[in-house]
């Protein structure tokens, strides 16, 4: 009795070691968080590319042509593309064309190139976003993840934007989390956005700290499916 007694901890010690555990603990718990919420923005932008990737495909493969602006012409701002793309998700919610964030278009106000968010901000947060991309369609998925479409805009190829976290929820901005896909007209190749061959690959420009570019971070998406820190270092 007396040895085991000898080889236990007093409770001195005990209280040490587990105040040595707690401090461990509050220096490590943010960094484990970081992580983690990282983790979770990745592996949602990886299923939206994923599932955008599939409906895309499918549809191609069903009606046995590429998508292109011919093919899926707009009516005084009724897309034929929306009402076929939108048949290959599985839906939370239908939104027409913009009734999932009807408030985020500011229909007073415009830049040289179309009208400004009142919701989504650009990359570093300086500017109102161009809304004029998600106004020809929207659908919330059953995981929540917003999908807003761009197919009117001849010149221009399809865009697809998602929301990943909805826009109850923050930071609502491009590259953080909402993000652009394009499908190429000429090639019917699906990117994300900021890779070789899409429209808006200029990172100073489009996927910048400093850029006070409307656009800016649109051209984000490409770097944070495939940048292994991305996430962390926005976050």
């Amino acid at each position: 009795i007396n040895k085991l007694c000898l080889s236990a901890f007093t409770m001195a010690e005990a209280l040490l070691v587990l105040g040595i555990i707690g401090v461990i603990a509050v220096l490590t718990l943010p960094s484990t968080l970081l992580s983690y919420k990282a983790a979770v923005y990745k592996s949602s932008l990886k299923k939206a590319y994923a599932v955008l990737q599939e409906a895309v495909t499918s549809m191609e493969e069903d009606t046995g042509v590429r998508i292109t602006h011919t093919k899926y012409p707009c009516v005084s701002g009724d897309s034929d593309f929306e009402k076929v793309f939108k048949t290959y998700f599985l839906q939370l919610e239908n939104c027409g064309r913009r009734s999932c964030v009807t408030n985020a278009i500011k229909s007073d106000e415009s830049t040289e190139s179309g009208a400004l968010s009142d919701i989504y901000k650009t990359y570093n947060g300086a500017s109102d976003a161009y809304s004029n991309y998600f106004d020809d369609g929207q659908l919330i998925m059953t995981s929540g993840i917003l999908v807003m479409i761009e197919s009117c805009s001849l010149g221009h190829n399809f865009l697809l934007t998602v929301d990943l976290n909805g826009i109850s929820n923050k930071p609502n901005k491009w590259g953080h989390d909402l993000f652009t896909f394009e499908i190429n007209e000429d090639t019917g190749r699906f990117s994300p956005m900021g890779v070789a061959g899409t429209q808006f690959i200029d990172e100073d420009t489009y996927c910048s700290s400093t850029s006070d570019s409307n656009l800016n971070g649109i051209g984000c998406t490409g770097k944070a499916l495939f940048e292994e820190n991305y996430f962390k270092k926005i976050l």
